[in-house]
């Protein structure tokens, strides 16, 4: 029988995550990285990597977030999911994880640091199992910024190709909405200047 989204939730003992979905801190490297050998944006030491189980249904959609290191996506189970990736001067790309290469899909992708990116499983029926490994790793308290919708203004073009997937394929009011969520702005950059509101949680990585 098929596996559900629910089993690997229980069976992982995955929480929910602000950004929409669920996950689960499976590594932190003892070793760390001192601030001193860090590039600039970094404002503290950081652990050399970090890695999370990440769920994602198929009604839900991953909110636009950027961080200040690259991630690692890798595919475990489930539906093909779409990485939307909006690169600095504002163009849009994606990445497709899943099993089946000769569709172009790929089972592991890197979203890199610096640019906003957001996710959605291409079956609205079904789920995403994944994982995502940062280097160099989240710090503590881990530092959270996700805008679900500011991102659209910020880039007209980027706004008219995602529209339509990122709001009916989602069909959640945070991805056509404003929202801000951080923790500490040591690990993300800030949401810009069309964002407004804010709510805080910690010891969430993205």
């Amino acid at each position: 029988m098929p596996k559900t989204a629910q089993y690997w939730i229980d069976r992982l003992n995955l929480i929910p995550h602000p950004e929409g979905g669920y996950y689960r801190e499976t590594y932190r490297s003892e070793l760390a990285i001192a601030r001193e050998a860090l590039p600039s944006q970094f404002a503290g030491p950081r652990p050399v990597s970090t890695a999370i189980y990440f769920l994602l249904e198929g009604e839900d959609f991953s909110a636009f977030h950027r961080l200040r290191s690259d991630e690692l996506w890798h595919f475990y189970a489930g539906s093909p999911i779409t990485v939307h990736v909006i690169e600095p001067e504002g163009s849009h790309s994606e990445l497709q994880l899943g099993r089946d290469p000769d569709a172009g899909e790929v089972l592991q992708a890197v979203a890199k640091a610096g640019r906003w990116f957001a996710s959605e499983v291409r079956d609205a029926t079904s789920f995403t199992l994944a994982g995502c490994t940062v280097a160099p790793g989240f710090g503590r308290p881990i530092s959270l910024t996700v805008v679900s919708g500011g991102i659209w203004r910020q880039s007209p073009a980027v706004a008219e190709s995602l529209g339509a997937s990122c709001v009916a394929g989602c069909n959640t009011p945070a991805a056509v909405g404003v929202t801000v969520i951080s923790v500490a702005p040591e690990s993300f950059g800030d949401a810009g200047p069309s964002s407004t509101g804010s709510a805080s949680a910690s010891g969430v990585p993205a």
